[in-house]
């Protein structure tokens, strides 16, 4: 199909196709254009699109030390936004349940084990562990990540 352009003609195409003489330069795409080309590359169109364990070209391979430095060296520095902090927060978080000492009444509903330790002055450590536990918190609370049910 054609012929193969020789290693020397590819670096004179570039160097000729550089900064103001390239022909998209200074020009941007519309939003339009964009969510054109990322809904071309979504789902079964992308190329990784169905590529679980053994297909995947990364399965049972890992990271050299240099590349983890070198990917956490460049997310160093970069700021969340109050937005961002809030939707990574509510993904993460577990919401907490207070209730009575015999488990009959929910008491408070608290968003997260932050909050929670905020509100009882105690770390979040201490909120997850009685969470986990069955134990009585401040001998008159119980705490839950999840709602529980009266029987």
């Amino acid at each position: 199909m054609g012929r193969k352009h020789t290693e020397e003609t590819i670096t004179k195409i570039s160097k000729a196709l550089q900064g103001e003489k390239h022909p998209f330069f200074g020009k941007k795409h519309t939003q339009e254009s964009l969510m054109k080309m990322s809904k071309a590359q979504s789902g079964q169109f992308n190329g990784m699109y169905g590529k679980k364990a053994e297909k995947n070209p990364f399965f049972g391979k890992k990271h050299t030390l240099e590349s983890l430095a070198k990917m956490s060296e460049t997310k160093k520095g970069i700021a969340h936004n109050e937005q961002t902090k809030l939707k990574i927060s509510s993904t993460l978080s577990k919401t907490i349940y207070v209730y009575s000492s015999d488990r009959s009444t929910l008491l408070n509903t608290l968003n997260s084990s932050k909050e929670a330790a905020e509100f009882f002055n105690v770390s979040k450590t201490t909120i997850l562990n009685y969470c986990k536990s069955d134990k009585l918190f401040k001998e008159k609370w119980v705490l839950s990540t999840s709602i529980v049910s009266n029987k």
